[in-house]
């Protein structure tokens, strides 16, 4: 007979989450011979702890997903196809899109790849979906220490799509004013539209609108700038940032929020017409490790965000990496 499971108990659970938040996930050995947490495992292997927080996560992920379904149906609501020729809607699952166009590049090659959507493994071939990008990025965000993640939060990926529907926007500002954004320095937000994936970073909101040294700005990176996008989601994302000031009552003056400098950066750009979501994640990844302390548009911007920011050698590495819990090497 094979060795028989025990089942976890709420001390081991605690730990298990409190060695995470000290180690990081993944650094198993490490968390076991630590004499905080060492009393705690019983006979507990480092396999023990990395399945149990690979089942936290998952369920973590379900319930969130979960209470995300509850909010009225997006795909209700009206929303502007890009301008195109060859634009098209078509029906996509509930936790997708508002709306999801064809890709007015190349059309057919969209239809297909929507297909094989729902995939468990990476597949750098297909589009990730909201669902997948909100739970590889939660486990993206495990994977970094604390000393970082305490200048940084991130915003659920649907939270823009629902904002859109004029009958989830009051619910949606209510979720971002519960994440203080105002207290950090960075915001990182992914976004789709029109069935391609945006990757949006607030700097700096918490200070002066007239800072230099560190300057409130709105980042839009584009994996795909050649359709030329920023200049039909800077108006719409400009109302966006201008309400959630209104919402935290922010007494900055309109004028100046409307004139907040909007920048896009000539970051690598993906190689087909399938790969936006996996660039949005390797984004977020070498951002959060690599950006400045204090971020100003005149003092080194654009700083490493480039044309040569990264290999894609390290982007496809990246990407094998995301279905796959982290392990003690």
């Amino acid at each position: 007979m094979g060795k028989q499971k025990r089942k976890w108990t709420n001390n081991e659970v605690e730990a298990l989450h409190a060695g995470v938040k000290k180690h990081g996930a993944g650094k198993w050995t490490l968390i076991l011979s630590d004499s905080q947490f060492a009393s705690s495992f019983d006979n507990r292997s480092r396999v023990d702890l990395k399945d149990k927080w690979r089942n936290l996560t998952r369920r973590a992920i379900r319930e969130q997903s979960n209470n995300r379904e509850k909010v009225t149906n997006p795909r209700r609501c009206k929303h502007p196809p890009p301008h195109s020729s060859k634009k098209r809607r078509r029906k996509v699952d509930e936790e997708e899109e508002l709306v999801v166009f064809k890709d007015y590049h190349k059309p057919h090659i969209t239809t297909r790849l929507r297909r094989g959507a729902h995939c468990n493994t990476v597949n750098q071939a297909r589009k990730l979906d909201s669902k997948e990008v909100q739970s590889y990025l939660e486990n993206l965000w495990l994977s970094f220490p604390e000393d970082k993640k305490s200048s940084f939060t991130h915003l659920d990926p649907l939270w823009y799509t629902w904002y859109s529907c004029d009958s989830n926007k009051q619910k949606v500002l209510s979720w971002i004013k519960k994440k203080d954004i105002f207290s950090r320095k960075y915001v990182i937000f992914p976004i789709v539209q029109w069935g391609h994936w945006f990757l949006l970073i607030f700097c700096h909101f918490g200070e002066s609108l007239g800072s230099e040294l560190r300057t409130p700005c709105i980042l839009l990176l584009d994996s795909l700038a050649k359709a030329d996008h920023s200049k039909r989601l800077e108006p719409a994302i400009r109302k966006f940032v201008l309400d959630i000031y209104s919402s935290f009552e922010r007494t900055a003056d309109k004028s100046l929020v409307c004139k907040m400098p909007f920048l896009v950066p000539k970051v690598p750009q993906q190689r087909d017409n399938a790969e936006c979501g996996f660039f949005v994640l390797y984004y977020i990844k070498l951002f959060v490790e690599s950006a400045p302390e204090s971020f100003s548009i005149t003092d080194g911007y654009p700083y490493f965000m480039k044309k040569d920011w990264f290999s894609y050698q390290g982007l496809d590495s990246f990407c094998k990496t995301l279905d796959v819990t982290c392990v003690d090497p």
